[in-house]
């Protein structure tokens, strides 16, 4: 199981081995689908966040999270949460939730296809 987190969203993608596939490249075949997966959710989030500055959006990059095989789209300003949940004073522009919806459901099994790997997301 390789994890995901959004924003504190956090998402699995649940890949299913026997005994026989674990000690085979199916892991790394796993963690190649995890990194496509959020590297197309970090592309697709820098498309739709509304840009004033730039600033927000070119802070979204990706990093390793614990426990190991989790990985996190972040975005690095002091503002990005407002930006995407809104304040009392400020409607919500999200751009992380969709994007995750988006890759989801546009990526996900296509990857999954091309690397061989059954997933589900939790």
């Amino acid at each position: 199981m390789m994890g995901c987190s959004v924003m504190g969203m956090e998402f699995t993608i649940d890949t299913k081995f026997n005994k026989e596939q674990a000690g085979t490249d199916i892991k790394k075949r796993a963690v190649k689908l995890l990194y496509e997966v959020m590297n197309n959710l970090r592309t697709e989030a820098k498309r739709i966040v509304p840009v004033d500055t730039g600033r927000l959006k070119n802070s979204i990059h990706l990093e390793p999270a614990r426990p190991a095989n989790r990985i996190a789209c972040v975005a690095g300003t002091n503002y990005a949460e407002h930006v995407e949940f809104g304040t009392s004073k400020q409607k919500a522009q999200p751009y992380m939730r969709p994007a995750k919806d988006i890759v989801l459901r546009r990526d996900l099994g296509k990857l999954a296809r091309k690397y061989k790997i059954p997933v589900k997301t939790k």
